[in-house]
C-alpha cells in the first residue's frame, strides 16, 4: 500500500482553498490496481461546512509516468494526472469541466 497526502484546491472558490486530499493505492500504481482518493471539502455542494467525501476507484491507465482513476458510473468527479516514485500530481475531472481543480501530493507511507 502506497499513501499520498497533499492539498486540493478547485477552480470554485467555496467549494477547496487547500484543502487536505489523500491517495490510497493497494499493490501500488498498476493498471487494475484499487486507488481511493478522500478529501475535505471546505463547504460542500449543499453548503455543509468540512464536508468529508471518499471514493474507491481503479486505475484504468497507467502509461510511463500518466495515470488516469476511474470510478463507478454514477461518481461526480474522477482523476487524471502523472506520477513519479515520491510524488503525484491529480487534475480533478467533472463532467462538462475539463479542469474541476488540480492537487499535488506527497508520498507519505509505502509498505509493500
Amino acid at each position: 500500500m502506497r499513501v499520498y497526502q497533499g492539498k486540493l484546491n478547485t477552480n470554485i472558490s467555496y467549494v477547496t482553498k487547500d484543502d487536505v486530499i489523500t491517495l490510497l493505492t493497494s499493490g501500488g500504481f498498476r493498471q487494475g490496481a484499487t486507488a481511493v482518493p478522500t478529501r475535505q471539502w471546505t463547504q460542500s455542494y449543499k453548503g455543509t461546512p468540512n464536508a468529508n467525501y471518499s471514493m474507491a476507484g481503479t486505475i484504468i491507465n497507467l502509461d510511463g509516468e500518466q495515470i488516469d482513476i476511474f470510478v463507478v458510473d454514477d461518481q461526480y468527479y474522477w482523476f487524471t494526472g502523472s506520477i513519479s516514485d515520491d510524488s503525484v500530481v491529480l487534475g480533478m475531472k467533472k463532467d462538462g469541466m475539463e479542469d474541476y481543480g488540480r492537487a499535488e501530493l506527497s508520498l507519505i507511507h509505502s509498505k509493500t
